[in-house]
């Protein structure tokens, strides 16, 4: 049945954490795919992580969801963008960085090459901006 796997005539085992079966017969049971999780066993469905949140394929608890790049929060928690002016290039719960000095980015940006130069100052993309010499501007 949905959620147990075996062979045909045989003692039926529940899917384990991590793991699903949505179908009847003798297939066996399927890692959870990334992005979703079940800590239940005889599962028959995954369960989806948070909004822009990921998680490994097989995963147990929603701790395993984490925040993709550019968003930052708790894992298995509410995800929220990097604000403007600050970027993150890697997933997990830690916090956006911000954007070099004099410059400035997207929100949600997900790369310090997001930075360019805010108004009035010049640099190289996602390095510190200097301010224009008085009778520039750009």
């Amino acid at each position: 049945s949905r959620g147990f796997s075996g062979a045909d005539g045989a003692l039926c085992v529940p899917c384990s954490a991590g793991s699903y079966k949505n179908t009847t017969g003798n297939s066996s049971c399927l890692a959870c795919a990334a992005g979703t999780y079940t800590s239940e066993t005889a599962s028959f469905e995954c369960t989806h992580c948070p909004t822009q949140a990921i998680s490994w394929p097989g995963s147990v608890v929603l701790t395993d969801c984490t925040c993709n790049q550019g968003y930052s929060g708790p894992d298995g928690g509410l995800c929220e963008a990097c604000a403007q002016g600050t970027f993150k290039g890697f997933l997990g719960n830690s916090s956006c960085i911000e954007c070099p000095h004099g410059s400035t980015s997207e929100e949600g940006s997900d790369n310090v090459t997001d930075c360019e130069c805010s108004a009035g100052y010049t640099g190289a993309t996602g390095r510190e901006c200097d301010a224009c010499q008085p009778g520039k501007y750009k």
